[in-house]
């Protein structure tokens, strides 16, 4: 495995009751095995080579090869109420329902994760993971969802006729390999959807007692309710091949929690 990275953070000590960081990877994983830990099901690589007196074939991006990484976090306490910027002569009463609310936020986003283009076993071995053949890079026009390798004529491959015979048309990027032989096609040379996802927190702490309070806090998961996208189907063969009909991202779901403590 071969792993290089560079790594940028901003980050903000608590002032005025805002306190944030911000961190960046651009970054480069690089293995010729997935193993066995759930990659495989997220960039179509196997864990098998497709030619195992051969493993450099299958040396390529890593099923976990994101180039652009960017998470953050952010903590504010709202300016309102006794003792702060604003309000800070309010009355009691007003002070509980207004005053000392924080809220919070955390956010996450990468770039699309790795995609093999598979294909049917031609190679006549006992091989457990078989790649297309490549004639050309691929040329990506007017991507959707039902089209993530677009709508170009490169996106349609060219596959066996009837005879098992394989020509290149002159367009195809990729294509069923020959017989009798393993495809060239190497690993992860298309990249699926990035992913996004933004969650917020408020709460508020309610005096009670000198010994007792309560502790409101209202979580927003995937607040923005943006929908990522999971991988688009890589078997040249597929009938579905280049679309996407699920998402990796959960809905957008609210949860209100309140806690008592003495």
């Amino acid at each position: 495995m071969n792993y290089n990275a560079g790594q940028f953070q901003v980050r903000r000590r608590q002032s005025k009751g805002l306190e944030f960081q911000v961190n960046y990877t651009y970054a480069k994983a690089l293995t010729n095995n997935p193993g066995f830990f759930g990659t495989a099901s997220v960039n179509g690589a196997s864990a098998y080579w497709q030619n195992g007196y051969n493993g450099h074939a299958d040396y390529g991006p890593s099923g976990f090869d994101t180039r652009h990484n960017l998470s953050g976090t952010a903590v504010y306490e709202l300016p309102f109420g006794r003792g702060r910027q604003y309000g800070a002569n309010m009355n009691r009463l007003l002070d509980e329902a207004v005053g000392g609310w924080k809220i919070t936020g955390t956010a996450i986003a990468f770039t699309g994760l790795p995609v093999t283009i598979n294909g049917p076993n031609t190679a006549n071995v006992n091989n457990r993971a078989s790649r297309a053949d490549v004639y050309r890079k691929l040329t990506v026009r007017n991507r959707s969802l039902n089209n993530w390798f677009g709508t170009d004529a490169s996106a349609v491959p060219c596959l066996a006729d009837s005879t098992g015979a394989i020509r290149d048309n002159g367009s195809c990027a990729y294509a069923t390999s020959q017989q009798n032989a393993f495809g060239t096609a190497a690993v992860g040379t298309e990249r699926a959807p990035g992913y996004q996802q933004y969650d917020f927190t408020a709460g508020k702490s309610f005096a009670i007692t000198e010994r007792q309070r309560l502790e409101f806090r209202a979580d927003f998961f995937n607040a923005l309710n943006i929908a990522s996208y999971k991988n688009p189907d890589n078997g040249i063969t597929d009938s579905n091949f280049g679309q996407i009909s699920d998402v990796r991202s959960p809905p957008r779901q609210i949860q209100f929690s309140l806690h008592y403590g003495f």
